[in-house]
């Protein structure tokens, strides 16, 4: 047999691919994945893999169309269910986000993740209170959860309830110290609190985890000019606006999802 007959050839692109995306090197993922298709075009793994990688590149339509293509040909992959459930939401389209979520549960009652992007379609749509329910049985599933319990934080912080929104960033950053959206959005909460000297400190964390994160450089502009500090004030400002963040005085400072 010869070596490209073998499936495990396939496999180890399908597996490069998946490394490659997760690195970042995107178009690398799908070229990889391309090639996996062209040898079989109903490789259903190989279409939510791709659908990955372009939906990690923005590309959502087509993102979309890949997870469609792989659930059309494995109508049981909860796995394909969450993905799309995740690009619609990213899409604006929380009903469908849901529903695809509702699916991938209903075929996985196990399966955290989709419960974790449920919680976020339910969070954007404004039901809180299903949101923390999703979250509480994501965390349920996997304590260890980080994106769920940062999730479950924001949650709360839009219920009005900071003592809990705190408690799950405090809690997300034991497990994950360089988890920089949680700090961001501790220092939001703090921020609300009128504790700008906290806010700070936790802006100033978030953004030396990640100096790319323009809304951490927005939040601390608006934290400093709460502050009375308009030289840092401006500074961050410069910055947020360099790293294509909207900045302006009238501005809240505002959480991250993951």
């Amino acid at each position: 047999m010869g070596i490209e007959a073998d499936p495990n050839y396939y496999r180890l692109y399908n597996d490069r691919g998946l490394a490659f995306n997760a690195k970042g090197e995107h178009d690398r993922a799908i070229q990889d994945f391309n090639f996996v298709l062209k040898h079989n075009p109903n490789d259903a793994v190989a279409l939510n893999n791709r659908g990955l990688a372009y939906y990690s590149k923005g590309e959502i339509d087509r993102a979309i169309q890949d997870f469609d293509q792989s659930i059309r040909l494995s109508p049981k992959s909860a796995i394909a269910f969450s993905n799309r459930c995740l690009a619609f939401h990213v899409m604006g389209n929380q009903a469908r986000a849901i529903e695809d979520c509702s699916v991938s549960i209903r075929l996985n009652p196990n399966y955290a993740v989709a419960f974790n992007y449920r919680g976020v379609a339910y969070n954007t749509a404004g039901d809180h209170i299903r949101a923390v329910q999703d979250y509480n049985e994501a965390i349920r599933l996997n304590p260890k959860d980080v994106l769920a319990i940062n999730n479950r934080g924001l949650a709360y912080e839009a219920l009005g309830d900071h003592e809990r929104a705190i408690g799950d960033y405090n809690e997300a950053i034991r497990i994950a110290p360089r988890f920089a959206k949680a700090f961001n959005n501790r220092g939001v909460v703090y921020f609300h609190q009128k504790d700008y000297g906290l806010a700070i400190q936790d802006f100033t964390e978030a953004i030396r985890l990640d100096p790319t994160d323009g809304l951490s450089f927005r939040n601390r502009a608006d934290a400093y000019l709460h502050k009375g500090d308009k030289v840092h004030a401006l500074q961050d400002s410069n910055e947020a606006l360099r790293l294509g963040q909207v900045s302006t005085s009238a501005s809240a400072p505002a959480s991250k999802v993951h």
